[in-house]
Formats: C-alpha cells, sequence, structure tokens
C-alpha cells in the first residue's frame, strides 16, 4: 500500500475507479469496528474484544484462521452480511501528519487511479468533487468514533465485564483452540450496582455490551464455516496477534 495525500498540485489531473470487489480483505480474519456500526455488524458476524497492548478494541471476526476471511469469496466479493467500515471507502483513507493533522489519501499501489477513465478529484473551481467529499466526510466520521469506542471499552474493563472467550475448530488434525478472543461476562453485567449500571448506560456502553452478547450467536454460524473449509485443506494453528486487521462497482458509504 502506497498512500499520499489528495491535493490539486497531483490529482487535479488524475481520476479513479472504485474497486469492482473486496479481494483487499480476504486475507483479513478481523476487522476494526467503531461503535457507531455495531447495531448492523452484530446482525451477521461476531463481535469479539480484541487485545491491543493493556486495553482491549471491539473487532468483526470474519475468520478462525491466519489469513482468512470467510466473509469473502474467491471471486473477491463479499458474501453476505455486514461490510465493517474500514473497508467501505477504499482506495482512499485517512493519515496522520507529523503535527497530527488528518489529511485524505489515495492507495496508489490499488491500481484504481488512471488519467482517463472514472471519476474525477477535483472541479474545475479546485474543490474535491462531490463523490470524494462523501468519501472524505465517512473517514471524517470513522475517525471520530474511534476515540468513544475505545473508551467504552476501557469503561467495560474497568468494571472488570470482558473475559476470555474460548473457542474451539476442528480441522482434520483434530480440534484446535482457538485463543485470544474476549466477550462481556453476562453473569457479571447482571451482578453490578444499579450506579455501575447507570454509569454504563449513561455512557453508551451498556448498549454495546448487550450488543455483544447478541453476536456471540453469530459464532457457531462462523465456526461450522470455518470446519467446513479447514476440513478441506491443512490449516496453520491461528494466532490473534497475526489476525488483527490494520487499518460492486460503488462505494457503499450508507451505514452512518
Amino acid at each position: 500500500m502506497k498512500l499520499v495525500a489528495v491535493t490539486p498540485t497531483l490529482f487535479a489531473s488524475k481520476r479513479w475507479s472504485a474497486p469492482k470487489s473486496y479481494a483487499i480483505a480476504a486475507n483479513d480474519a478481523l476487522a476494526t469496528l467503531v461503535i457507531q456500526e455495531i447495531p448492523k455488524a452484530v446482525m451477521t458476524m461476531p463481535v469479539a474484544f480484541v487485545p491491543q497492548g493493556n486495553e482491549f478494541n471491539l473487532a468483526a471476526v470474519q475468520g478462525l484462521q491466519q489469513g482468512k476471511n470467510l466473509f469473502v469469496g474467491a471471486d473477491g466479493l463479499w458474501k453476505h452480511g455486514y461490510i465493517p467500515a474500514c473497508y467501505r471507502a477504499f482506495p482512499f483513507s485517512v493519515a496522520s501528519t507529523e503535527n497530527g493533522e488528518q489529511v485524505l489519501c489515495f492507495d496508489q499501489d490499488s491500481q484504481l487511479l488512471t488519467d482517463n477513465d472514472g471519476q474525477g478529484f477535483y472541479e474545475a473551481d479546485g474543490t474535491l468533487t462531490e463523490s470524494v467529499k462523501k468519501i472524505a466526510d465517512f473517514l471524517a466520521q470513522v475517525l471520530q468514533n474511534r476515540v468513544p469506542t475505545r473508551q467504552i471499552c476501557d469503561l467495560l474493563q474497568q468494571h472488570n465485564l470482558i473475559q476470555p472467550w474460548p473457542i474451539t475448530l476442528k480441522t482434520d488434525r483434530g480440534e484446535q483452540a482457538v485463543n485470544g478472543f474476549f466477550r462481556i461476562d453476562e453473569s457479571a453485567l447482571r451482578q453490578l450496582s444499579a450506579d455501575a449500571l447507570q454509569q454504563l448506560n449513561e455512557a453508551g456502553a451498556l448498549g454495546i455490551a448487550y450488543f455483544q452478547l447478541l453476536s456471540t450467536h453469530n459464532m457457531q454460524k462462523l465456526v461450522d464455516m470455518a470446519t467446513a473449509d479447514a476440513l478441506s485443506a491443512q490449516v496453520k494453528k491461528p494466532s490473534v496477534a497475526d489476525l488483527i486487521s490494520h487499518d460492486s462497482g460503488t462505494i457503499d458509504l450508507s451505514f452512518l
């Protein structure tokens, strides 16, 4: 990936095309989520807490083995269900400058940058085209959601509500444990005091806790998908540290 800041000097005469597949996500077993997309994500995929140092973040569980996203087909198309926001704006993204300023960038290695075909970056007056502006606004919303997402995860952790989530995957070599995922401790949640529940509720953390619990029902579906896939080929034992993702012909920006 080669990210280049979108500026009139570099991109005024260029054009771009939207990706026709989600091949970029094919090797991501996890995708980082922000709180605003959780209600839709939990309807079709498991959502887990994953450790990042001494803290936790929210992630969509897309596969149970390294380098395998079960939601992306061999043709690169998304099979079904929610598509995480981290893939929606590709080949655009946001990067930080040395002074902390956020700038819109384009992946020059995406092969979606052209001189003649596709959509423009800038209008004749030097302003961003409407399509690029919508993408920039979308990425800004995702970025703004990262801080409250981390705050909610921290608050849930402070109340000791995050516990290990043991998962077993059947392979041609027998059963393998998939470690490193975490979930809400429902028993601990029920035992919280009224004051603690009020604090979680006012912070928006209580709703996220219940959404995560709701999503656990999707884990069995994913295990079944992974088991069928693993039995057809020899697999490598998963490592969550390796799974964490690093941040059609149209770009869907409708979830926010």
